[in-house]
């Protein structure tokens, strides 16, 4: 019982985190342009923000799954991908 309450206050707790907003941090596009994050996002699409680093295999497998797919979102969808 104990370790069930335990992962129902950690999941909660999870879930709230996950809330957070993130920070209006800066953003290179591959020209090496800077702007920031909430310039790049419109309240009236969906947004996939996805934060990785290339010593991370969980990672890149996230993104590997994100682009088997984004062909078919990008037009079923109007979203943004960061």
């Amino acid at each position: 019982m104990k370790r069930v309450l335990f992962f129902l206050i950690l999941s909660i707790s999870l879930s709230a985190y996950s809330q957070k907003s993130i920070p209006n941090i800066s953003l290179s596009d591959f020209e090496g342009e800077k702007t920031k994050i909430f310039e790049a996002i419109d309240e009236n699409q969906i947004t996939v923000i996805s934060l990785w680093a290339t010593w991370c295999v969980p990672c890149i497998k996230e993104l590997d799954a994100i682009n088997e797919v984004y062909e078919d979102w990008k037009d079923e969808l109007d979203f943004n991908l960061i």
